[in-house]
């Protein structure tokens, strides 16, 4: 199945704004994304392929010289924080493309930067093939296909001190264990003693009081 090829330019009159992109691409894969530049991992694109050509395309293994039915999105890295991840999602993009027999070339050493014109120029192009390809919409749950993967950059992170389920809420402060009291020992009562005098001839005690 042959994929309907556009063209577009940077000076398209019809261009959406950057907060209607990330709408719309969280709307249809129920994704997170808060920046056009985190569109540089390739992930979102890769799944998009998935639901416009849902096992109709095949995903070329040139070293095996074999073809596989279907994107197989498990070998899509949605959680990629590395650059060379990045590219590795690029090349299952291009090899979609080369599937469906898309013309487009995929700037990837430019969009794995994560630079916003770059990013922001490609979305807008995929935007449009995807309207000119997704024409008949059917049931598809994104993240049921990504096996409940997050995807976007605007998961919310856990607060310090915080644990998994814990809505990101500080654990109390520890109290600080008071001294234990100080005992006052009271001084030793004096008693009277008995001193003795001892002279050549007698023994004579004397009390001292």
């Amino acid at each position: 199945m042959a994929a309907i090829n556009v063209y577009h330019t940077s000076v398209t009159t019809d261009n959406l704004s950057r907060n209607d992109i990330l709408q719309w691409i969280n709307s249809a894969l129920d994704a997170n994304y808060t920046k056009i530049e985190d569109l540089c991992t390739g992930a979102a694109y890769c799944q998009f392929m998935e639901m416009m050509f849902p096992g109709k395309f095949i995903y070329y293994m040139h070293v095996l010289d074999l073809t596989i039915s279907s994107l197989q999105l498990k070998r899509v890295k949605f959680n990629a924080k590395l650059e060379h991840e990045n590219i590795q999602n690029f090349k299952i993009l291009q090899n979609a493309f080369r599937a469906v027999q898309v013309d487009k070339i995929v700037p990837v050493e430019k969009l794995v930067k994560g630079k916003f014109q770059d990013n922001f120029e490609f979305v807008q192009w995929f935007k449009k093939f995807f309207d000119a390809n997704y024409t008949d919409p059917h049931d598809y749950d994104p993240v049921a296909a990504r096996d409940g993967l997050p995807l976007g950059s605007g998961t919310k992170a856990l607060g310090p001190g915080a644990t998994s389920g814990s809505s990101g809420t500080r654990a109390p402060p520890a109290v600080a264990a008071r001294p234990p009291p100080t005992k006052t020992v009271a001084p030793p009562i004096a008693r009277p003693t008995t001193t003795i005098l001892v002279s050549s001839h007698t023994i004579v005690a004397k009390k001292v009081t």
